[in-house]
């Protein structure tokens, strides 16, 4: 992992402000503008701004991805689970153009969680399936989207349900609170 400091052109005061924002949630590119110039003589641009959001988010993501318990769920428990690409988007446009694949997944129950990089980048069912296994206990139960990766935990003797994102949420995306189950155990 790159440490904070090497190769940065930001002062260590401004990098600490900076952290400290985005510890705060302040991901606004005008609230970080405005809390770096109360702070500091420096105006961040908007490509600093985004380079140092995104650092941030990686070093979170990494030290999740191995802070991870070895498996969550269990009998009895309900693991949903999801990808997600994190990345830099171009033109600040919806497409993401740049950045990795993740999977991650949180217990209904405990609250446990588990957050996995994928390797090389693949989002796979080979790869998902693999990932899935090495994180949750295989007597759980599992929720997923309808990324047809994951049929094959179906077939693998995974007790597995889906939810169609599309059609069972309104005003919100990619999250299963409150879902209704489409696809039941057979």
């Amino acid at each position: 992992m790159v440490h904070f400091f090497d190769k940065s052109h930001l002062s260590l005061e401004e990098i600490i402000l900076f952290v400290n924002l985005f510890c705060g949630n302040i991901t606004s590119y005008e609230q970080i503008r405005f809390q770096c110039q109360l702070s500091t003589e420096s105006r961040f641009s908007n490509l600093t701004i985004a380079d140092w959001l995104s650092f941030c988010t990686e070093v979170c993501l990494e030290t999740i991805a191995k802070e991870t318990p070895k498996l969550i769920g269990g009998s009895g428990l309900t693991v949903e689970v999801d990808e997600s690409k994190f990345g830099k988007r171009k033109y600040n446009k919806e497409c993401l153009v740049d950045g990795q694949w993740v999977i991650g997944g949180i217990c209904r129950e405990t609250k446990d969680v588990f957050l996995a990089i994928c390797p090389e980048n693949k989002r796979d069912a080979s790869t998902l399936i693999d990932i899935i296994e090495r994180h949750v206990n295989k007597n759980s139960t599992i929720i997923t989207d309808c990324w047809r990766a994951y049929d094959q935990l179906d077939s693998d003797g995974w007790q597995h349900l889906t939810v169609n994102v599309q059609y069972n949420f309104v005003g919100m995306r990619n999250s299963y609170v409150e879902c209704t189950l489409i696809n039941t155990l057979q």
